[in-house]
């Protein structure tokens, strides 16, 4: 594998994204080129082959506030009338890009300890 292949895909990719180059595992499922292909052989980062494809780094998230993942599960639970299992969860955020992944849910504990929060929330 060059790294000129490689530089020649993230052009690909970003080409066909408008303008917007893949992160390290997109790029991996859509060429099937791995991360040992060019971490530390031509690059220490990602980033670094974006920067030398002629794109900016790729820039994390901001996470999602308590506020939005409480009000996006409040919201979830009218619509659907009871409490959501993961696969709802994964189901919605597939529906709608801005709610939040079904595994950040976690940080909040349990769908027991989730409900008893709401609960509270919703009755208070």
């Amino acid at each position: 594998m060059t790294k000129e292949r490689i530089l020649d895909e993230i052009r690909r990719i970003a080409a066909a994204n408008d303008g917007v180059p893949p992160g390290a595992q997109r790029f991996k499922t859509e060429t099937g080129i791995p991360e040992s292909a060019w971490s530390g052989k031509y690059w220490a980062r990602w980033g670094d082959a974006l920067r030398e494809a002629g794109f900016l780094p790729n820039t994390w998230k901001a996470p999602h506030s308590d506020d939005v993942f409480i009000q996006s599960y409040i919201r979830l639970i009218r619509e659907l009338g009871h409490f959501p299992a993961v696969r709802e969860l994964s189901l919605k955020r597939r529906q709608d890009s801005s709610f939040p992944s079904a595994g950040s849910f976690t940080r909040f504990g349990s769908k027991v300890d989730r409900s008893k929060t709401h609960y509270r929330i919703l009755s208070g």
